[in-house]
This record gives C-alpha cells, structure tokens and sequence, in this order.
C-alpha cells in the first residue's frame, strides 16, 4: 500500500519501532560516554522497558524531542546521520540479522529493507530501483499526514550507507539528489558499489589458470624450449599469487567468522531462553492443571517459578472485586517477616492509583518493567511501599487475564544486593506466557468454587424449604388451635357472662325484697323498740336504720359493678366476633371530627392538639373511630392539670402500613406499671377518673383484628405516645 494512502493515526499513535531508537541508543553509549541516556529517554517520555520491547511504537513528538535532546548533550547537530552510520554494527542488530547479513549482497539487502520496512516505520514506502550491476537508486515517499523532520532523512542516508559497507563490498560514492525537505517530490538517494579486490582477483586467477592450461596442452603438442620456460616462469607466478589470495581470503574469512561468534551465541542463548521460558511454562501447566484450589495453584505456580527462573523473587497479586484492591497471594524468595507484611496489608494497592505501574498493568492489561528502585523512588505510591519493605530493585509486572477480565498481576524481580538487576525482554515474554495458563487455571478453580457455593446453597434452601413446610404444617396445627381456643374463649366469655347475670338479677331481686321487707317490718317492730330499755333500743336502732341500709347499698354496688364489667367481656367478645368492611378513610378528618367531640374537656385543660398529614387509607370506618376514639378521649383524661395540655398526631408510612404516633405530655406512666396498660381491669397511676380499665383492651382488640399493632412508650411526668400501626388496605 503506498504510504499517502495510508489511514491517518491520532498524534497519540506511535510510528516508530523501537527497534529504531535502540540502535540510537546504543551507538549514544558507545560513542560518547560522557552524556546520560536517561536524559533523553525521559525527555521523550520513553521508558527503558518500552524501548527494549519490540513491539512499542512512539509518535512523531516523541521521535523530535528524543532527536533534540541528544543534540543538545551531544553538541553534534548531525548526531542522526552518524547514528544511522552505526546502525548495521554488529552489536546493533539481533542475533539472526547478523547471522544473515554476512551472505547477502547489497542489491539484495535493499530488497530485503524493502519487505521489511513497514515494520520500523509507518510513514514512508521503500522503493529501489537497480543500476546496472553495482548500483542503485533508493525512492522514499513520504504519506500525507507524515511530519518527518530533515534529521530523519539524515538518519535514513546513513543507515543506506552503513548497509551497503556491513555487505562487504566497497561504496563508491552516494549522492542524495534529491530531498523532499528542500522541495522535492519525495526522496531519492543513488548508492554505487564495487565487488571486493579479492573477488575480482580470484576471476583473474582463473582466467589465468585456464590460459596457462590451454598452453601447456599446446606445448605438449608442439614442445619448444622458450615456450615451456616461459609457461613455467607464468605458472610459477600464478601459483604464488593464489597463494597469497587464498591467504587474503583465509585471514578475511577468519576474521568473518569471529565477528559471527557473537551472532552465533546470542542466537544459542536466545534459543536456551526460549525453551526454558517453553519448559517453565509446561511445568506450570502441569503442576496447576489437577489442582481447583486457589492457594494451591498460587503454590504450585510460584514454587515452579522459584527452581526454574533467574529471578530474585517472584509475586503474585488478585484482585478483590469486593473492595476492588489488589491482595496478596503468593511469593518466593522472601524472608518470612516480609511475606507477613504483604499478607497484612493491601500493599500495592491502596495509594495513589493513579501514579501506579502496577495498577496501570492491572487496568490496561498491558505488561510493565521498573528499574532502579533504589535511586529512583517515587512518593505516596506502591513503590516506596515496596523499597522500605521488600529491598526492590527492579521488577517486570504481567497482569493476569482470563477472558478479557483482569484477576490480578504477576511480577518478578531482583533486589539491591544483586549484582544483575536490570529487566529483560525476555523476563517479560516469559511472563506473557505463564500468566494466560494461570488466569485460566483461576478462573475454572472460581468457577468450580461458585458452584460449589451454589450447589451448598442448593441443598441448605432444600433443607430450608423442607423446614418451613414442616413449620408451615406446623403454624398451620397451631393457627388452628388458636382459632379453636379463642371461639372457645369467646363462648366461654359469653357462657360466663350469661351465668353470672342470673345470680346477679336473684341477688339485685333480693337486695330489693331485703330493703322492702325491711320497710315493712319497720312500723311493726316501733312499738316493741318503745318497750326496749335504752341501750337495747339504740342497738336495734342502729342495726334496722344503718347497718341493714348500708349493706344492702354495698349489696347492690357491687351488683351494679359486676353487671358492668359483664357487659364489658361481652363487649369485648363481641369485638373479635364482628367483621369488618374496608372503606375509604381519611384520617385526617376522621381524627378532627373525634377532637371536635372533646372540644369542651380540652378547653377545660388548656390544651391544644396539633395534626399533621395524615393519609386516606382502606379500613373499617367503625374500628377506627373506636380505636382512635378510646386514644384520643385517654390522653385527654390524664393530662397534667398543673400545666398547659399538648396533643400532637402524626402519621408515616411503613411500607404496606401506614403508622399513626398520637403523642401527649401528660402524667405519664411509670416504668413499673407499662406491663399492664393494655391489660383488661387495670389502670395505671392514680385512679381520680370514672371507667372500669376496659378501653385499651378494646383498642389493643381491634388493632388486632385489623391486622395491626400497637404501641406503647411514656416518660413518668413527661408524657405518653401511643404508636398504631394497621395496613393501609384492609387485608
């Protein structure tokens, strides 16, 4: 695809390999040693880790300030064009590069630049062109959206050059005609290159042995004395010079292969690496794979990494969806009194989630690298939490993903004593390989963990619902009998007030004779008390005229109170018995009209009644005016007479209830006399106001039957409040 095609990225997206940049670095450190990379990388706004991870790309403004940064240490302002000069150093490259590079021949290093060139830059396409035999013009074109700057062309005309010389061939001369920063199309760049001596000369050495063959065949055929000197004295010379060339390649062959000793041996460790890396991840398969255990795939896992890995120590951290923390797992390499630290504490989550690394890794699901803890220690972040207690030099940091969601990270590292302490690529392609095994295993161990819980859950709500069935049966024996012995209690309420009344009416009848007779016999008895002496007499007196009287009154009192807590039972009898019918009520009127009735006894007390909101409900009109009714007239009896009356109703509702408060600042009742407010018969503190103690039981009774509760919570002298609590539609 031609680049001015090429779909636009954000200013944020990155267009350079880092693989570029390497190379700049590392020429940097060679040639002046004196200067700070880490300058220039943190200018950029480049990690160390990010420039040895060749899958990273960095922008255009990353690339500029990178460029200005080492101009200005270095005080060489064609600092790019030697850079790019030292881009096919052996050390520059990786291992394979080298490897291949010493076979190729300049026209076919720029094709293979031109295959590969999409994969160091996304602005350009590469284009050469062959002239003749040992030549060739390099196109570059730029895309539309491309902001290159003339350092980069500068760059690119050295890397050219350092190219064709790494081929072994000669550069004749390169010429850069053309420059799109100077107001050209595009960018055109002419290299010319001549064969090796060597390689000539051994073209003319066997153009020469021929000869001398074809005329050693001729003097055979026709021998002469000059011809066979002079084909001697010729082969003689021959000889010797492809001695001396055969010595020239020898010693140029030799010191080829030496500078293929290093390639060979990255390409041997790099090859040792990746099957350790391989058999350290089939090891962690292997130990996990039985296992449903959380802590024992977490123990399996760091006890692999401990045999097998380089690393100091090695971390495992979950997430805590719950308080959405980071915890520790499980580690090696530490000492007992640091694993309890990070076992106690949330350590690398709780600070400054923002500035963290580790979090970042967490959350974006990208792998990170820190190095040099020791110097470098940031405040109020996971870091310095890690220097104080673990001693942390360095460490990469792989987050652990199953399915696209991030069930914690994975971390390996050194620590301030160890002599090698820097973070590889490698160490993080390793644990780009063990993470996604272990995110897997914890995963299934959650999933076998949840179900686990819900077939418990299972079986206890089996158990549960085989309890409550046997409750229910249960309740429903009891409801039962409750419903039994209360029609009981009704008709015993009835039976005995029925059979009480006859005895009262033969007592009231004979009260009546008694005092009727009594009257009678009066006239009769007067002449005989006249006979009487007088002591006698008074005595007579006094038992016909008082204490006859009076026993009769105390006779038919009690009767008449009797007859009246009679008639209070049936009453209440009679209460449970009734059935009610829901109507709209509303409450707010229904009380008003109630108070209007006790207008006379609150003026009498000074007293006012406040009403707040009440709301409209569905219920038995009749109970209710009853109920409220019976409140209203009590609070109204036992206000203080010493002090101004206050009666205040509120409701709130209580989801399918509405709860009425009625609150008063009477006399209130004391604490040892609560237990028996609602009781039939009795009433609380002083008894200075007429009624038999029945109207809390009927007002406790209808609540009751209305599906309600009530209430009761006084202060002794303070006051009273009386809480209803009924449904707001009658079931």
């Amino acid at each position: 695809m031609d680049a001015s095609h090429q779909s636009q990225p954000s200013p944020q997206d990155g267009i350079y390999s880092s693989r570029i940049l390497k190379s700049y670095i590392r020429y940097l450190k060679n040639a002046y040693t004196g200067i700070d990379t880490k300058a220039i990388l943190d200018h950029a706004e480049i990690s160390e880790f990010a420039l040895n991870d060749q899958g990273c790309w960095f922008n255009q403004e990353q690339a500029d300030r990178f460029q200005h940064k080492a101009e200005e240490l270095t005080q060489n302002p064609d600092i790019a064009f030697d850079a790019g000069l030292a881009a096919f150093d052996r050390h520059a490259l990786g291992a394979a590069q080298n490897y291949v590079l010493t076979f190729l021949s300049p026209a076919q290093l720029l094709s293979q630049i031109e295959k590969t060139v999409n994969s160091l830059t996304k602005t350009l396409t590469f284009t050469p062109q062959l002239i003749g035999k040992e030549g060739a013009e390099v196109r570059v074109d730029f895309a539309s959206w491309a902001h290159e700057q003339p350092y980069q062309c500068r760059n690119r005309f050295g890397m050219l050059i350092a190219g064709i010389q790494s081929t072994g061939y000669t550069l004749v001369s390169s010429d850069h005609p053309e420059c799109f920063f100077k107001g050209g199309e595009c960018c055109r760049y002419i290299l010319k290159w001549s064969r090796p001596v060597e390689k000539k000369l051994s073209t003319l050495r066997n153009i020469t042995l021929a000869g001398l063959a074809a005329g050693w065949t001729h003097q055979f055929i026709s021998p002469s004395d000059s011809g066979f000197k002079l084909l001697t004295f010729a082969t003689i010379a021959v000889l010797l010079g492809a001695c001396a060339l055969e010595g020239k390649a020898r010693r140029k062959l030799e010191a080829r292969l030496a500078q293929m000793k290093d390639p060979t041996a990255q390409l041997i460790d790099q090859a040792n690496s990746n099957y350790n890396n391989a058999l350290v991840t089939k090891e962690i398969g292997q130990a996990i794979k039985q296992e449903t255990e959380v802590a024992e795939i977490l123990r399996a896992v760091t006890e692999v990494m401990r045999q097998r890995l380089r690393h100091s120590f090695g971390i495992i951290l979950l997430h805590d969806p719950k308080k959405d923390i980071l915890v520790y797992g499980q580690s090696y390499g530490f000492a007992a009194e640091q694993q309890k630290i990070m076992a106690s504490s949330p350590l690398f989550a709780t600070t400054a989630r923002e500035e963290s690394k580790i979090w970042g890794a967490f959350r974006s699901q990208k792998s990170v690298a820190l190095e040099n803890l020791s110097k470098n220690r940031p405040d109020n972040s996971e870091v310095e939490k890690l220097n104080a207690a673990l001693k942390v030099e360095s460490f990469a940091c792989c987050p652990i993903v199953c399915d696209q969601t991030s069930l914690g990270v994975l971390l390996v590292g050194y620590f301030y004593s160890d002599p090698d302490a820097s973070i590889r690529e490698s160490d993080i392609s390793l644990l780009a390989g063990i993470a996604p095994v272990l995110g897997v295993t914890l995963r299934n161990a959650s999933l076998i963990q949840e179900k686990e819980i819900q077939l418990g859950e299972i079986l206890a709500l089996e158990e549960s619902q085989a309890l409550i069935a046997k409750e229910r049966d249960r309740a429903e024996r009891l409801a039962e009998d409750l419903q039994l012995t209360n029609e009981e209690l009704k008709n015993f309420a009835y039976i005995i007030s029925h059979d009480l009344r006859a005895p009262l009416v033969n007592i009231r009848g004979f009260a009546a004779e008694l005092t009727s007779s009594l009257r009678e016999a009066t006239p009769l008895l007067t002449p005989m008390i006249a006979q009487l002496g007088a002591g006698e007499r008074r005595e007579l007196e006094l038992l016909l005229q008082q204490d006859v009287p009076e026993a009769v009154g105390y006779i038919n009192s009690s009767v008449q109170r009797m007859d009246g807590q009679i008639n209070a039972i049936l009453k209440l009898s009679r209460l449970g018995r009734r059935e009610f019918k829901a109507e709209t009520v509303d409450l707010g009127q229904l009380v008003g009209d109630l108070l209007k009735t006790l207008t006379h006894q609150l003026a009498s007390r000074q007293a006012t009644a406040e009403i707040g909101t009440l709301p409209t409900i569905s219920s038995d009109r009749l109970a209710l005016e009853q109920i409220f009714g019976n409140l209203l007239d009590n609070a109204t009896k036992y206000l203080d007479p010493l002090r101004p009356g206050a009666l205040r109703i509120e409701a709130e509702q209580q989801g399918s209830d509405t709860l009425i408060h009625l609150h008063d600042n009477g006399r209130g009742i004391s604490a040892e006399e609560m237990e028996k407010v609602f009781a039939p018969f009795r009433r609380a503190g002083k008894i200075d106001t007429q009624g038999e103690g029945m109207g809390l039981a009927y007002v406790r009774t209808l609540v009751r039957a209305l599906g309600g509760r009530i209430s009761c919570n006084s202060t002794f002298g303070v006051g009273t409040t009386f809480s209803v609590s009924i449904p707001t539609q009658l079931p």
